[in-house]
């Protein structure tokens, strides 16, 4: 019995892990929207630095 609901705990924690991981996955940004951020970033610095 102890047995079954370790598993069932496990399962559970596996089930959440992988929800987690599809939820951030959908949230990353697209290569070409890091450079565009990144090419801002860099041009940001060149004003402020002069």
């Amino acid at each position: 019995m102890v047995t079954y609901v370790c598993i069932g705990i496990v399962f559970l924690f596996a089930s959440i892990r992988i929800a987690l991981y599809y939820v951030r996955a959908k949230r990353t940004p697209e290569p070409r929207e890091l450079e565009q951020t990144l090419y801002t970033i860099l041009k940001q610095a060149r004003r402020d630095s002069r």
